[in-house]
């Protein structure tokens, strides 16, 4: 099986789970459509980079399982950095041997219309290739994740080239020092990159790069 090295966006996008909002406050929850794509079959892989991060490393994973389109996905990486790793010591999914954490069970459905959540973090869709700036996806705990740029000439420098990205960003409710996360997306290649920003001001940001494209 195929390393999935798919980096944080396994092990802490388990993070953005924000607080259950008033029911006359929720939003409808969208799902993705779209034919399953390749990055998400069994064995798929793929590799994201910590190395602008002090005391991350080592990070693999696999996707274990794939039915009816949802691919279960299991990921370690060594956490060394002291802020990380109290940072997602105790949260739900996730278990350390050491300086080695685990998540297992997490689900994210991958398709040729975009890529959503599905469980171990918050439930909703991450990006959907066709939107435009301004569009937002609702989250199961009433989070936002809207579209605040699309590119129009290929400007975002990714794995040696520049391509065209959508970017999503979903400020959190301030959990567990997290504030809020960015993603990059490309109708191609997938999931780019992910970029965290903690409540005192630093940000961790980590290029993906996937072995399979739609």
């Amino acid at each position: 099986m195929k390393k999935f090295e798919y980096l944080l966006l396994v092990l802490f996008l388990v993070l953005t789970v924000g607080c259950k909002k008033d029911k006359e406050e929720e939003k409808i929850v969208e799902h993705i459509t779209g034919t399953p794509a390749t990055m998400g079959e069994t064995g798929a892989g793929g590799v994201a980079t910590a190395s602008n991060v002090t005391g991350v490393s080592n990070i693999e994973g696999s996707v274990t399982t794939t039915s009816d389109g949802i691919s279960v996905i299991t990921a370690t990486a060594t956490v060394t950095n002291p802020v990380i790793k109290n940072f997602i010591t105790n949260l739900p999914g996730v278990t350390f041997n050491g300086d080695v954490a685990t998540v297992t069970d997490v689900k994210i459905k991958a398709t040729s219309e975009g890529f959503e959540s599905i469980k171990g973090f918050d439930p909703g869709i991450i990006v959907k290739y066709s939107s435009q700036v301004g569009d937002k996806y609702y989250t199961k705990s009433g989070n936002e994740r809207t579209v605040t740029a699309v590119s129009t000439t290929n400007d975002y420098y990714w794995d040696g080239m520049n391509i065209k990205v959508i970017k999503v960003e979903e400020n959190i409710q301030a959990k567990n020092g997290l504030s809020k996360v960015t993603y990059w997306a490309n109708h191609k290649w997938g999931m780019v990159g992910l970029e965290l920003k903690f409540t005192d001001g630093t940000t961790a940001k980590f290029p993906i790069v996937l072995d399979e494209h739609n």
